[in-house]
């Protein structure tokens, strides 16, 4: 289960209280849906994306939109961004945010480093990786030196 402070939405969506503490902050697209349902539409999506076949096989994630991203995934972020998106908060004049309570004080200033955060800390996604010059990857070579 994650921890996402959105689930102290308030009336309004883009108002959050953190440890008593309000905090302008906002999904990248707001939604008037009850708190509860937010957090379990997150956590669905978030443990889809944990099971997936992309996820497994470390390829790059879907858009939103594609075919295999889930339509729950448009209610909450806009159609042509990484699915991670929905994991992302805008703080407005720029900043980006994560919405897991433990990583309040996070902040990136473009919404590809936001979701590089959802990649590298809270998935464990590796899909892009770095090919050395010789254009053999690392764990070839280990292969063929247990082999």
């Amino acid at each position: 289960m994650i921890g996402l402070y959105m689930s102290d939405f308030s009336v309004k969506p883009a108002t959050v209280t953190n440890q008593g503490h309000r905090t302008r902050v906002s999904n990248l697209l707001s939604t008037t849906m009850p708190p509860s349902r937010v957090k379990r539409n997150l956590e669905q999506l978030k443990e889809e994306y944990l099971n997936s076949s992309w996820f497994r096989f470390n390829v790059v994630e879907p858009r939103i939109g594609d075919i295999e991203c889930l339509a729950l995934a448009e209610e909450y972020g806009p159609r042509g961004q990484s699915c991670y998106i929905v994991f992302v908060t805008n703080r407005g004049s720029g900043n980006y945010g994560c919405i897991e309570d433990h990583c309040v004080a996070f902040s990136a200033k473009t919404v590809e480093a936001a979701l590089r955060h959802q990649r590298a800390y809270h998935f464990g996604h590796n899909p892009f990786i770095c090919i050395p010059n010789s254009g053999a990857l690392w764990y070839v070579f280990l292969i063929g030196v247990y082999h």
